[in-house]
């Protein structure tokens, strides 16, 4: 897994390439990141921590050079929700 992870590296193509030959047949990699163009909004200055902000097009692109996988969204909230 890697959640929130991928932006802090300043190489994610290497972490995504050891994911890649590392998983098994059959095998599932659940990663995360934020999608650049929606969370700089919301900030007042760029994160300093952050190396490989990817917006949506380019988070395809990089995984479907790797992986076959399903594309979900996050949302984070202000308020606790159970459902």
């Amino acid at each position: 897994m890697g959640f929130e992870v991928i932006e802090h590296l300043t190489d994610a193509a290497a972490l995504l390439d050891e994911a890649a030959r590392l998983l098994a047949a059959g095998g599932v990699f659940v990663v995360s990141t934020p999608d650049r163009e929606e969370y700089n909004q919301i900030l007042p200055e760029p994160n300093p921590y952050h190396f490989s902000e990817l917006d949506r097009a380019e988070l395809i692109a990089v995984l479907e050079k790797r992986f076959t996988f399903r594309l979900f969204g996050q949302r984070s909230l202000v308020a606790s929700e159970i459902w």
